[in-house]
């Protein structure tokens, strides 16, 4: 009877500690790491265009494919990656 009680009790703790994560994923996983590095990159390329010029609205042109190309080719990768 104690062992039972203590084994209940041993569960609400473990679930108590367990911690809520949005979409249910780990903020270590690699779909936390593709959006924050999608958020990172465009943060820089906006930096760059906006602040020094350094970026021309050509080059912008060009890399706005290669960046959602990359962000979907590692979308997928997560996807099979967490494949059972």
């Amino acid at each position: 009877m104690q062992n039972d009680r203590e084994k209940s009790i041993q569960e609400t703790q473990r679930r108590q500690l367990q911690p809520v994560y949005f979409c249910s994923c780990e903020p270590t996983s690699p779909y936390w790491a593709v959006v924050w590095g999608s958020i990172i990159i465009l943060a820089g390329i906006g930096w760059l265009f906006f602040n020094f010029n350094l970026i021309s609205l050509q080059t912008l042109e060009l890399l706005w494919p290669l960046l959602l190309i990359g962000v979907g080719a590692a979308y997928l990768g997560w996807i099979f990656y967490n494949r059972e």
